[in-house]
């Protein structure tokens, strides 16, 4: 195990959790798309929109290394593919959204090439989750990991669910769709992060040989 890789997985992930959670508040509150280029506005929604949108899942890539590092004994071949796929997802939604914040920052308009790069990842994160999710319920017994683990398996019904409810409640924004995508991983991740932190303090606890 990295106690590096540990180290940094555990604040990553924690703050990289609750900012993908909060991502859809954000774009509620700020919407880049009606503030006109060149202008301070602009300029402010954004800094909020690379923050919320793109540092997130940077920062996420590293959780998910100290998760890896963590558990790496324990995993095998399905845990294994699992990261690998997830790792890929995770890369390829912040090209897309990275491509997405550009295109709207320097030119106030959408990028579809972003759009499409998104929702592949995001397609492939919902299969490499369900495998990381099934080897955390296998291989660990703690309450955060178990939830955690959980809510990967289960991100796709859940977030299917929190997107009619929010639907339903503010049916003329986006607070719907984007929660379903970024608010079940993202608490899962406040949780494993705070898993890492609970590991590394423990590892610091044990006498050296």
């Amino acid at each position: 195990m990295s106690s590096v890789l540990v180290r940094w997985g555990a604040w990553a992930g924690v703050l990289g959790g609750l900012l993908w959670s909060l991502f859809p508040l954000a774009i509620v509150v700020v919407s880049i798309e009606d503030t006109q280029p060149g202008t301070l506005t602009h300029l402010s929604a954004a800094v909020v929109y690379w923050l919320m949108a793109v540092l997130p899942l940077l920062l996420l890539l590293v959780g998910l290394a100290g998760l890896r590092a963590l558990h790496s004994s324990a995993y095998g071949r399905l845990g294994n593919v699992g990261f690998l796929v997830s790792f890929l997802a995770l890369v390829l939604m912040l090209v897309g959204n990275a491509v997405e914040v550009a295109s709207l920052t320097f030119s106030g308009s959408d990028s579809d090439v972003g759009h499409i790069i998104f929702l592949i990842g995001f397609l492939l994160l919902l299969v490499g989750s369900v495998l990381v999710g099934i080897l955390i319920l296998r291989t660990q017994r703690d309450p955060s990991s178990r939830i955690g683990g959980l809510l990967f398996v289960a991100a796709l019904p859940v977030g299917i669910l929190l997107g009619i409810v929010l639907g339903v409640i503010a049916p003329r924004t986006d607070l719907g769709f984007w929660a379903a995508i970024t608010v079940p991983y993202g608490i899962a991740w406040l949780l494993l992060g705070y898993t890492l932190m609970s590991a590394r303090g423990r590892a610091a606890e044990q006498p050296s040989a």
